[in-house]
């Protein structure tokens, strides 16, 4: 990956290892350092720049729904380099497109992980999966940008030999590497950008009084979702961080609420832990409870128990919500069964040898919130472009890797689809 050219400079090919070593501060009080916004001048137009800006977010969203992820991605890293020109790195205005940059640089990632042959969890809005690692579809259906595609690649041209004595084309393991290296660097890069967008609004809800600003707390628990989502190191201290923020905001009968729970019981399933099962059942559990109070609400004809989001809705739609709410009850239950039964001699045996060796993948705490945070700096210095057959990313602060709790460097970010 290259950097975007101009006033950027290259620092992401800094490999992750180096990375991961750099400290952070105390998260209870997140330290931004705020790249100074450019200087008005006759030439910067702050009302045109807005209005390019928010045509950008549309055009990023409308390729991701396309799923176009590369064009998405592009959008979003020039509509990042727009704003900037109106404000600094660590401002509250930057969080949202980082938000969204970092979420659409993992499905541009995902899409080419699937392409390349590597199993990849099915996201669908209608379909409900027994299995999957990212199961953001089972109960929220308004993410577009949910939905998985194939990117298309085109296929490499072959040269014609004019002798016996050409030189031999490259080694198709060479080739193969480079592109997993690449992937690897995507996946990263999304890491890097969904952590800094997490720590603006940390610093923001920090900021917020008790029942104040619910807005942006759910926002950072998007954040702390899209963080587990794509690393599967911090994935259940990212889940828990979401789940204690949403448990605190929203009614328990929020189809959001019972997928986090969903998201962290998967995240439990598959840690090396002899009690992530107990755990995990307990969260589908919360998952299905929820559903069970959505589905009340739905049914109920007293008007004062609904909530605004259902409010709103036409009687077509409680209609088809309904349909969907007791469609996802069904599968919950056939996990709860699942779970409750005794896992395989084999998972027993794993579980059993990581514990002794220390290896316990259930991390203790709520995400970010027990790690450290460092400062962000110039946003302009992890600003990078994709090779030419890729497509451009866009402008990431500098952000210090959460160190792990026991002191330990912390190994380089891993997909989830990386997971068995």
């Amino acid at each position: 990956m290259h950097p975007i050219p101009n006033a950027y400079s290259p620092i992401l090919h800094t490999n992750k290892k180096t990375l991961s070593k750099i400290p952070r501060s105390d998260p209870s009080s997140p330290k931004l350092t705020d790249a100074p916004a450019p200087s008005s001048s006759s030439s910067v137009d702050p009302q045109a720049i807005r209005a390019e800006v928010e045509k950008l977010v549309a055009e990023g969203k409308k390729a991701i729904a396309l799923h176009e992820w590369e064009q998405g991605v592009d959008r979003y890293a020039t509509a990042l380099d727009r704003m900037r020109l109106l404000v600094g790195d660590a401002d509250p205005e930057m969080a949202p497109l980082l938000l969204a940059y970092g979420k659409a640089l993992y499905d541009l990632a995902s899409s080419q992980a699937s392409v390349m042959g590597r199993e990849e969890p099915v996201r669908q809005e209608d379909d409900v999966p027994a299995e999957t690692n990212n199961p953001n579809f089972v109960f929220s259906g308004d993410a577009p940008s949910d939905d998985e595609g194939e990117a298309d690649e085109p296929e490499p041209e072959v040269e014609p030999q004019a002798s016996s004595s050409s030189a031999p084309a490259p080694a198709p393991d060479a080739a193969e590497g480079d592109e997993m290296e690449e992937l690897e660097d995507d996946y990263n890069a999304a890491w890097e950008v969904l952590d800094v967008a997490r720590t603006i609004y940390q610093k923001i809800v920090d900021g917020l009084k008790e029942g104040e600003g619910n807005k942006e707390r759910m926002l950072l628990s998007d954040c702390y979702l899209a963080l587990g989502n794509v690393s599967c190191e911090t994935a259940v201290q990212d889940f828990t961080a979401a789940v204690d923020i949403q448990n605190t905001i929203i009614p328990p009968s929020f189809r959001d609420l019972a997928s986090a729970h969903y998201q962290l019981a998967t995240a439990l399933e598959f840690t090396p832990s002899p009690q992530s099962r107990t755990s995990a059942l307990t969260h589908v559990e919360s998952a299905l409870s929820s559903l069970v109070r959505r589905k009340e609400e739905l049914l109920s004809s007293d008007e004062s128990t609904w909530s605004e989001e259902i409010q709103k809705m036409t009687s077509k739609e409680k209609e088809a919500e309904l349909k969907d709410v007791e469609a996802l009850m069904g599968d919950l239950q056939a996990k709860i069964e699942e779970l409750k039964a005794a896992p395989p001699a084999e998972d027993l045996i794993h579980e059993s040898i990581s514990h002794l060796m220390g290896q316990s993948g259930e991390a203790s705490g709520s995400g970010s919130n027990n790690v450290e945070s460092g400062p962000v700096n110039d946003l302009t210095s992890m600003v990078k472009k994709k090779k030419p057959k890729a497509t451009p990313a866009a402008p990431v602060p500098v952000v210090e890797k959460r160190a792990a709790e026991d002191g330990e460097e912390p190994a380089a970010k891993k997909a989830k689809n990386d997971e068995a």
